[in-house]
């Protein structure tokens, strides 16, 4: 008898995948590898069975479908041969799960769901953590991950001589092919449409006339129960593609246009390279599904959370009545940091400081939980311990709350570094010596003698902006810390 079916895939223990190794090309090439691989199988599946299957919400690193009207022995093969190419076309560097479950018209849609999940994480408990490699005689090691095996150098513009293991080189040349047509696919501008960005980081900060050069900002922002939300309000196939047509080209797609469309402004030429590409100095290392991650030169991170909060706070970011909201971390450092160490730091950021006390109740979330949360690690080459407990130690009197704000509370933040840009950087580092001493009459000393030598030149927007500081003398830090970022082109 012909039944329907619900076959949901994913894309396991990316960690092994995506993000075992520091070089950005192999990091984008696992990336986006997977990102698209759910398109491709899709329209490899829609060819095979014509109109019997349906894409109910594929997003990121999920395929899931509905089967219509086959058999169960036709339906199990359907998942077979949907892990045979995905398989294949990840070199079986990838490691899948699936689950395949009759449509029951008498249990919940969100039920089903739960079920296939279930499924897929018993299923990924049960599966090595990463794929294993072919068995070579080598006494040679990856000289990205440094784990797997590897034969000979392999040639691969850019990298002649380096030994990367079959795994790495398989991304890295993905990674290194992709770069250029990753915006357009992601906006849906057609395959042969070319959009030139910088290859590495050196070339993403490099900017000899900036005082910032050679320094980046990792960003991270990731949704607010989003998981929740999907399960609770997502009671039919409907529902869940609205959902995901809600955060694609809802958000994450009005977001990316508007920040490309920025950088290719020519008010903003610092955005882009000074060579004849005019190349947009601009690396995604994740888009998609509930979280992202972009890296871009530091002189430009505030207008990039800016533009992202424009499309991000905004009143269409809602789904069935709740609002869509988003906690990020910015951490500004130099490029050649080990980006892994970086991307860590924000996770702990955003984990830590800018998702603390989002409510369990998804009706509850409000506006004022679209938070974002700063910090400064270029004179630090390792953070011990955790993020925020650094922030204390060193940031003194101010904790990793004070770096945190939430996105109606940008503005004020912006306007109070613009004014504060006038003040000479020695008087600012007088003041934060003073505080982190706990010498509080040095403190007063320095902060009038500060409005004296402003004299008449300071505006009565700057002295009450100075007033707020000493009224809460901890915004100096975030202020010595934030202040050669904002302004600089």
């Amino acid at each position: 008898m012909k039944k329907d079916y619900y076959l949901r895939i994913e894309a396991i223990n990316l960690d092994y995948f995506v993000y075992d190794t520091h070089d950005i090309s192999t990091i984008r090439g696992g990336s986006f590898m997977l990102l698209s691989i759910f398109d491709a199988l899709f329209d490899n599946l829609k060819e095979k069975l014509k109109e019997k299957i349906e894409d109910i919400g594929s997003a990121a690193s999920i395929g899931l479908y509905e089967i219509k009207n086959t058999t169960p022995e036709n339906a199990k093969d359907i998942k077979s041969d949907a892990l045979d190419f995905l398989n294949t076309n990840t070199g079986f560097h990838a490691t899948f799960a699936a689950a395949l479950v009759e449509i029951d018209k008498k249990m919940q849609f969100k039920q089903q769901m739960q079920h296939m999940v279930t499924e897929i994480r018993i299923q990924q408990m049960q599966t090595a953590s990463f794929s294993f490699p072919e068995m070579v005689e080598t006494k040679h090691h990856c000289s990205f991950d440094f784990v797997r095996p590897t034969k000979e150098p392999v040639q691969i513009p850019k990298f002649e001589g380096d030994k990367p293991s079959a795994s790495v080189e398989f991304r890295k040349k993905y990674g290194v092919g992709v770069k250029n047509h990753i915006y357009p696919k992601l906006l849906g501008l057609g395959p042969e449409t070319k959009l030139p960005v910088t290859s590495d980081l050196e070339t993403l900060t490099a900017n000899k006339t900036n005082t910032l050069d050679g320094m980046m900002a990792f960003i991270y922002m990731d949704g607010n129960r989003f998981g929740k939300i999907r399960d609770e309000k997502c009671t039919s196939t409907t529902l869940y593609k609205n959902y995901q047509n809600k955060i694609q080209d809802g958000l994450r797609k009005p977001a990316l246009a508007k920040l490309l469309e920025f950088a290719q402004n020519p008010v903003n030429k610092s955005f882009r390279t000074n060579n004849e590409s005019g190349e947009i100095r601009l690396e995604t290392l994740l888009w998609g599904g509930d979280e992202l991650e972009i890296i871009v030169p530091a002189w430009q991170a505030f207008n990039t959370v800016q533009i992202l909060n424009d499309i991000f706070d905004s009143n269409e970011a809602k789904f069935e009545g709740v609002n869509l909201t988003h906690a990020g971390a910015v951490i500004f450092c130099k490029h050649n940091l080990p980006i892994l160490q970086v991307r860590k730091y924000a996770h702990e950021l955003c984990d830590e400081v800018a998702k603390f006390g989002i409510p369990k109740e998804i009706d509850e979330i409000t506006t004022e939980h679209n938070r974002i949360a700063f910090f400064h690690i270029s004179e630090f080459d390792l953070i011990k311990g955790d993020v925020k407990n650094f922030i204390k130690q060193h940031q003194f009197p101010a904790s990793a709350e004070n770096f945190c704000f939430t996105a109606a509370d940008l503005p004020e933040l912006f306007y109070s570094l613009s004014q504060l840009k006038i003040i000479p950087s020695s008087k600012v580092h007088a003041i934060v010596t003073a505080l982190h001493a706990e010498k509080t009459e040095l403190y007063e000393r320095l902060f009038e003698r500060l409005k004296k030598l402003l004299g008449d030149t300071a505006t009565t927007e700057l002295i009450v902006t100075l007033d707020s500081l000493n009224n809460a003398p901890e915004k100096w830090m975030v202020v010595s810390d934030l202040l050669k970022f904002y302004g600089e082109e």
